[in-house]
């Protein structure tokens, strides 16, 4: 009897890690994105050792962490996109359109649905508008 309760434990114990798991890996989730990008060969979540200072051009797509931060299309950036947070947690300024943001690339963020670059910013600049 007492072996029948131990594996009975065992058993309950196992479909709740499986259910946790499976929770927890859902769609639109910090670890669906981590998980759908090493499946794709993708970058994942890293911090380099040392960061690395870049200059990318491209265009603003929204603004994250309620505007101290922004996402950004750039072809420049590997994997087409990257994250630009302001290291003193200032509002960021430009929101909108063509920009140049040098900073120090300091990894892979895995966040808002994508994984992408992360840059601390050193400085922005608003890009004029180039008439088509």
């Amino acid at each position: 009897m007492r072996s029948v309760l131990i594996f009975l434990g065992i058993f309950l114990l196992a479909g709740f890690f499986a259910w946790s798991v499976w929770s927890g890996v859902q769609s639109g989730s910090r670890e669906a994105a981590i998980l759908e990008a090493i499946e794709a060969g993708q970058p994942t979540p890293t911090t380099f050792p040392e960061p690395q200072l870049v200059s990318w051009e491209g265009h603003v797509t929204r603004t994250l962490a309620g505007g101290r931060g922004i996402e950004v299309r750039s072809v420049a950036a590997e994997g087409g996109w990257f994250f630009a947070y302001r290291a003193d947690d200032a509002l960021i300024e430009q929101t909108e359109g063509s920009v140049l943001v040098t900073g120090l690339w300091q990894g892979i963020s895995c966040e808002y649905g994508r994984c992408a670059p992360e840059v601390e910013i050193q400085s922005i600049e608003l890009l004029p508008v180039v008439p088509e």
